[in-house]
Formats: C-alpha cells, structure tokens, sequence
C-alpha cells in the first residue's frame, strides 16, 4: 500500500444527529486511531473507544487496512468537535535476516508505517512554537517571553470577552424571564378577561332562568287553574247529564204513557160504527172528494188521451232556437268540426 497523502487529522462539527465519522487517509490498524472530542467551551470531553465510540476498518484485496469509520454512541452534540487523529506507535518490528524469504509486503508495510511516523511527527512539529531559522537561544527566549505577554493580554481579553459574554447570557435570561413574566401577566389578564365574561355570562344565564322559572311558573299557575276550571267544567257536565238522563227517563215514561194510554183508546174504539169514513169520500159517497182538491188527474181525462195531434217544435231545437240541440248532446259531430 502506498501513502499517498500527508494528511492525518480531520475534523468535524457536531449537529447533535450525526453519528458516524469517516477517516478517509490509511491506517494499519484501529489502534493507529486517536479519537477526542471538544465541547463548545473548548474543554476535552474525555471520550473512549468502546464506551463512547467504536472504529470500523475496510480492507484492501490484499487485507492491508486504508480507511475508517468512527461510530459514536450518542450523537455528536451540536457546537461539539471531533477530531480524528492517527497516532502510529513510535516502533519498527519487521525483522529481516539473512538467507531467508524477502516478503516486499512486509517491507513495504514497514516503510509505509515509518512513513506515517513521519507525517505524524511533522504534524505535531507543525503544532508547536518554533523560533525564526538563524536565531539564538536568547533571542527565542525574548520571542516567547514576548509571546507570553501577548497570551497574557489574549487572556484578559479573553476574559473580557468572557464577561461581556456572561453579562450578555444574565442579560438574555433577564430578558427571558422578563418575557415569562410578561405572558404570564399577559395570561392572568386574559383570565381576569375569561372569568368576568364568564361572570356576566353565569349573571345573564340566572337571570335568564329566573325568567324561565317565573314563565314556567306562571305556566303551572294557569294550567292548574285550567284544570280546576276544567273540573268545575266536568262537575257541572256530570251534572248536567245527570239531568239529562233523569229528563231522557221521564220522557221515556211519559212515551211509555203515552203509548199506554193510546192503546188503551184504541181498544176502546175497537168496533164502534162511525169511525171509519172513507167512503163517504168516494165518488158516490155523502161528502165526495174531486180529483181536482187533491192535486190529481180524473181517468177519464181527455188530456191522457193519445188521440191529440202533436204540437210542431222542432224549430225550437234548431241552431239559434229557443232549446237548441248541441251535436254532442245527441252523440253526433258538427259539420264544421
């Protein structure tokens, strides 16, 4: 395996999602992985493999590792960093001796190890204070000496920041109380607002009951005195009929009576000449009644006769005649139909 990159650290910013990290420079092995994490306030978050993290390693066709995969436990929180370093142990433990087998992955392993060696050296070179080529020890002692000062005035600029930045963070949970309590009063004016209009609402809805008490009241007042009006209604009804019935039975009795007595004259006058006077009504009789006085037609009148010539009418039915004949109220159709 070439090394072909001089890269051995990336870093990466948390978003409180992710979990998984790719190393994408070679490593020979899991070990050869330094994983550290930061949080927003800079301070080391003491991360270690198995409890916080794991690393996954995918190999080549020749089973040489060149790339890896951090997994976290928990999401890697937002604002935190995470940085993944390799960090080769500072050994070389290929052995070669004489008169026996050269293996050229097994050299080309070790220089590749040495090779990590190197970068990682460099990086760590790279990190660190160095003084200008052609100085003096003094010279570099005054140089950081001087950087000291500078640090130091870093520092309580740092602090100043600091401060300002604590101010702001009271300043914010001040205003954030400030709010809180703003919607809460806010809140308990509303419910002052809820509870009298629900007040005025309980108010309005006693006095409307009250009302339809009264209604009602008013109501069984006068269906109790209908009824009583009825009963008085039904007293005299019974009454009433009571009266009817006793004049239904005195009727009764006097028909009963009545028709007693007219039997009794019936069979009184049962046989006695006189009473019966018919014929002398009869033509021939003493007292003759006329067909004329009572409303009929002798037999022998000439006007039941068929002997008498028709009187001519028929102009009478014509069209525009007095008692005109329509064709329809003979069954026919008119001729202009």
């Amino acid at each position: 395996m070439a090394v072909e990159t001089t890269e051995t650290r990336i870093e990466y910013l948390g978003d409180g999602a992710a979990t998984e990290f790719s190393f994408p420079f070679p490593v020979l092995e899991k070990s050869h992985l330094a994983v550290a994490a930061a949080t927003d306030a800079g301070a080391d978050a003491g991360y270690a493999e198995g409890a916080d993290y794991t690393v996954a390693l995918s190999a080549s066709a020749l089973g040489e590792a060149y790339a890896a995969v951090v997994t976290l436990s928990q999401p890697l929180p937002a604002g935190w960093t995470l940085a993944i370093t390799r960090a080769v142990p500072l050994t070389q433990q290929t052995r070669l001796r004489n008169h026996e087998g050269f293996f050229p992955e097994a050299v080309e392993k070790s220089l590749d190890k040495l090779t990590m060696i190197d970068q990682q050296q460099q990086g760590l070179i790279d990190r660190a204070l160095k003084a200008p080529p052609g100085s003096v020890p003094e010279e570099l002692l005054e140089s950081l000496m001087a950087a000291g000062e500078r640090i130091d005035g870093v520092e309580s600029a740092v602090a100043g920041l600091n401060s300002v930045k604590a101010d702001k963070t009271e300043l914010a949970a001040e205003t954030t109380a400030r709010q809180q309590a703003d919607a809460a009063l806010a809140a308990a004016k509303a419910d002052k607002t809820a509870l009298a209009a629900e007040t005025t609402a309980r108010i309005s809805g006693d006095d409307s009951l009250s009302s339809a008490l009264a209604t009602e009241t008013t109501a069984r007042q006068n269906a109790d005195s209908a009824l009583a009006a009825s009963k008085a209604d039904k007293t005299d009804l019974a009454a009433e009929t009571t009266a009817r019935q006793n004049a239904d039975a005195a009727l009764t009795t006097a028909v009963a009576a009545t028709y007693a007595t007219k039997t009794e004259v019936s069979t009184g006058l049962a046989g006695k000449a006189g009473l019966t006077h018919a014929p002398q009504h009869a033509a021939a009789g003493a007292d003759p009644v006329t067909p004329a006085a009572i409303g009929a037609v002798a037999t022998n009148d000439s006007r039941l006769s068929d002997a008498r010539t028709p009187t001519a009418h028929k102009a009478s039915h014509a069209t525009g005649g007095s008692d005109a004949i329509t064709p329809a109220s003979i069954g026919a159709v008119a001729t202009n139909d």
